[in-house]
């Protein structure tokens, strides 16, 4: 059997693109559905916001099974992200009860996030330096895309689909994306820290035709000295190593300010903040569509400046324009309620939406892929991840009981503050990585 479309970039980005859009698709449905789940299991608004939240409660249990990923590799650890989700998936459209809602949304969010991270390193060790930035910049459009895709089918099909239908969509899906990943080549970075080094220059040589020998000798050779042969045994040594405690410290604090400026709350929950504000649930489902339409437009843009601005200006430039609509925000829920704030509210969100989609998290997942060393990016994430992924847990869970009995301003005024510290780390600690090989970007940390 001729396998050797596996080793075609247009293959391997096609597998690329069904995963992110299934990943957006399914991280967005269950805010835009929420009231409908809400209704038919008679949750409360902190029970609806803990099942919101969960996914990234699951996504700490994601990061435990991704410590393996040096082990069995990051095309199997793909494919775990696949079988889970659609296992998860499943047990959430049968579920009977709140509890039995839980533990599937904990699986789904666990695989969700697994393959949020597996996928973009995937491409960041297969894929030229020169498109790197790219092709992960494009997951998060994608990403974004899969988010509007449920928003559009939610606002089409609100009257006469149940809540449950929206998730049988991808499990088909989900078994189209088992069968292709099955056949994407294994990372050369992967298979050099195994030391296989003929089916790396293999896997090279076939991915990207146009290097020549000399090239992808020289290729195999920086991700040697990058993985450093005489790699630490310990846990936290393979952290705690000279300069590496540096970039995995930097990491793990861009992951919770990119958590605490709120733009996954506020796509998950934007018809929770609206519905309030206005009796029409037409409304409130066409401002959810609004947000997430703008979040994938607004996506494309940075796919054009990630590399040509370099990856600070874009965050700079982003998160400018959301702290603007935050402190309208803070404003807007400071005044005395009025007939139509919930156009004033509806404008607001959409434009905080742009500019943290454009800038944090536009550039986030490219970024913390580029400044983890290849020894460390595996233990790396776990660990940003796991810490970032509790601060998820807690702020989404939380988020609207805290509105609700302490307003909104009170809330968007926190968003306003971790924004603005977010701006001044990536200015002080961040070293631009565009255009730059990972051993040179390594290189910035001496």
């Amino acid at each position: 059997m001729n396998l050797s479309f596996r080793y075609s970039f247009k293959y391997i980005l096609t597998v690329y693109i069904i995963a992110a859009i299934l990943g957006g698709y399914a991280l967005a449905i269950v805010g835009g559905v929420g009231e409908e789940i809400s209704h038919s299991f008679h949750l409360n608004t902190h029970q609806l916001s803990i099942l919101l939240g969960l996914v990234f409660l699951g996504g700490v249990f994601a990061k435990i099974i991704w410590l393996a990923t040096d082990y069995i590799g990051r095309k199997f650890m793909i494919l775990i992200f696949v079988i889970f989700y659609i296992i998860g998936t499943y047990i959430f459209v049968i579920a009977q009860g709140y509890e039995t809602l839980i533990i599937a949304r904990l699986i789904q969010g666990g695989s969700i996030l697994l393959g949020s991270y597996a996928f973009p390193i995937y491409i960041t060790e297969i894929s030229p330096a020169d498109r790197r930035g790219r092709y992960v910049a494009l997951f998060q459009l994608l990403w974004t895309a899969g988010m509007c895709l449920s928003g559009v089918l939610i606002f089409l099909f609100y009257k006469s689909f149940d809540w449950s239908e929206y998730f049988y969509i991808t499990l088909s899906i989900g078994i189209v994306l088992l069968i292709t990943s099955s056949f994407l080549p294994s990372s050369p970075t992967w298979l050099v820290l195994k030391n296989r080094i003929d089916t790396a220059y293999d896997v090279i040589k076939k991915t990207q035709p146009n290097l020549t020998d000399k090239e992808i000798n020289k290729h195999i050779e920086d991700i040697k000295v990058s993985l450093r042969t005489h790699a630490p045994k310990t846990l936290m040594s393979k952290i705690f190593i000279g300069k590496d405690i540096w970039p995995v410290a930097i990491v793990t604090i861009v992951l919770i300010l990119n958590q605490l400026t709120g733009i996954n709350f506020i796509v998950f929950s934007s018809e929770l903040i609206i519905a309030p504000l206005t009796a029409s649930s037409y409304v409130a489902h066409a401002a959810n569509f609004l947000i997430l339409t703008v979040n994938f437009i607004i996506t494309i843009l940075t796919i054009f400046f990630i590399d040509k601005w370099g990856r600070k200006k874009v965050i700079y430039t982003g998160l400018t324009v959301g702290l603007i609509s935050m402190l309208g925000l803070v404003i807007l829920y400071s005044l005395p309620n009025f007939t139509y704030n919930y156009i004033f509210v509806i404008l607001l969100l959409t434009t905080c939406i742009a500019g943290l989609a454009f800038g944090p998290s536009g550039v986030i997942v490219t970024l913390i892929n580029e400044l983890l060393p290849n020894r460390v990016r595996i233990m790396g994430i776990f660990m940003a991840g796991v810490i970032s992924m509790l601060f998820s847990f807690y702020f989404i869970g939380y988020f609207l009981k805290v509105g609700q009995n302490w307003g909104f301003n009170v809330m968007f005024s926190l968003l306003f503050i971790s924004s603005c510290i977010y701006f001044w780390i990536v200015k002080r600690f961040v070293p631009e990585t565009a255009g730059k090989t990972l051993e040179e970007i390594e290189n910035e940390f001496e």
